[in-house]
């Protein structure tokens, strides 16, 4: 499978961990589907949100292998941005999320690792002016008007102002 699968640095374009043999290869491509009930039972979905990519690799490192140990544990370390070229697809920014290996006495001449790559995303951000927000004291926009300082009233006030108009409405109905 060595022929099907190339590790490439994406700095400096040159292949990664020779002497590795890459023994099998599995990559996940998946998304989140968004789907909520209805009140009479069923489910709509809405939305999908596409998930990042992640390849894992099988291979064997031969027994002298130190250095490339080292190496690929260095871009672990650093997270560098490694390509993955496979049958079907290049695969870019991926990174080593992961490098389990397994120092086994039945494998006395070379050691299994499993290298697990994630996608990276890179967002950047774009600074610019905030736009003009309106003033508060904008008439069309303040939805309260001015009516000027007013003294609290109590119910007594209240009970007394019911009164002077019940009267009022007494007098012009002629009672």
């Amino acid at each position: 499978m060595n022929e099907e699968v190339g590790l490439i640095d994406q700095t400096s374009f040159q292949p990664l961990f020779d002497g590795a043999q890459f023994i099998k290869i599995k990559i996940n491509e998946g998304a989140n589907v968004m789907s909520h009930p209805l009140e009479d039972g069923s489910k709509r979905t809405d939305h999908v949100v596409i998930n990042l990519v992640e390849i894992e690799l099988n291979c064997i490192l031969p027994i002298d292998t130190k250095a490339l140990y080292n190496s690929i544990k260095e871009y672990f370390l650093k997270s560098t941005f490694i390509a993955v070229q496979t049958r079907t697809a290049l695969y870019k920014n991926m990174i080593i999320s992961s490098m389990p290996h397994d120092e086994d006495a039945e494998m006395f001449s070379s050691v299994g690792m499993g290298i697990k790559l994630t996608e990276v995303k890179v967002v950047t951000a774009k600074i610019g002016k905030a736009p003009k927000i309106s003033s508060a004291k904008s008439k069309k926009n303040s939805p309260n008007k001015d009516t000027g300082k007013k003294q609290p009233t109590t119910a007594k006030d209240e009970t007394k102002k019911q009164s002077v108009l019940a009267s009022a409405a007494d007098y012009i109905k002629g009672k």
